[in-house]
């Protein structure tokens, strides 16, 4: 098998599932943030972290429905950003050792459906009739 005849295939394979892995990731990182937001909710009505967990409910619900998807994820980075400082970073700046490499996997996964928008299965695009936002 030469390169080229793998370039063509991957190409191919690239083309073909792109969206359904957009969907998939999609899908499953916003049920995750979701439900990273549900346990907030105990918390006293209106403290910072309640609004917090509001947020991430919100978001994950957007991603996961696909409305609003890249503005929920722009929302969603901020709030992983905002999570280092005053979450993580007292427990030292290694996120791997500061129980902070989730919220830098949510961060990426924001970024990228921020870039690339909620891709084919979004409510969105059947109720505007494109993704907005």
């Amino acid at each position: 098998m030469t390169f080229e005849v793998c370039e063509k295939f991957f190409n191919n394979w690239q083309k073909k599932t792109a969206d359904g892995f957009l969907v998939f990731l999609r899908l499953v990182f916003g049920a995750f943030f979701f439900n990273h937001g549900l346990p907030k909710l105990a918390q006293a009505a209106w403290s910072f972290m309640w609004i917090i967990g509001v947020l991430e409910i919100l978001v994950g619900a957007a991603i996961v429905l696909g409305i609003f998807a890249r503005s929920g994820a722009i929302i969603g980075a901020i709030i992983m950003i905002g999570t280092f400082p005053y979450v993580h970073f007292s427990n030292g700046f290694n996120p791997f050792t500061n129980g902070g490499e989730s919220a830098l996997l949510y961060l990426a996964v924001f970024l990228v459906i921020s870039a690339y928008g909620p891709g084919k299965l979004a409510l969105g695009k059947k109720v505007f009739g494109k993704a907005k936002f």
